[in-house]
């Protein structure tokens, strides 16, 4: 056998809570054809109008998006047998 690559993708949202926690919510592989930064900070205003996301500690309200980021990773498995 061979050794094999894989690459994967994630846009990771971080958000913020009025009681200042936060949470991170991950899409994988996320289309790459579309403006990501401008989709994430649609995402966040949808979340804070529509109030989907609460905090798990408190029940607080959502603040908008804190943070995004694309994170991409290769792993490499070795065929060593």
């Amino acid at each position: 056998m061979a050794d094999t690559v894989k690459s994967t993708s994630a846009l990771q949202l971080e958000f913020s809570f009025s009681d200042g926690d936060t949470r991170t919510v991950s899409i994988d592989e996320p289309k790459t054809s579309i403006n990501l930064g401008a989709t994430a900070a649609q995402i966040g205003s949808y979340v804070k109008e529509h109030n989907i996301l609460l905090g798990d500690k408190t029940g607080a309200n959502s603040k908008g998006l804190k943070n995004a980021r694309l994170v991409n990773q290769t792993t490499t498995k070795l065929d060593i047998g």
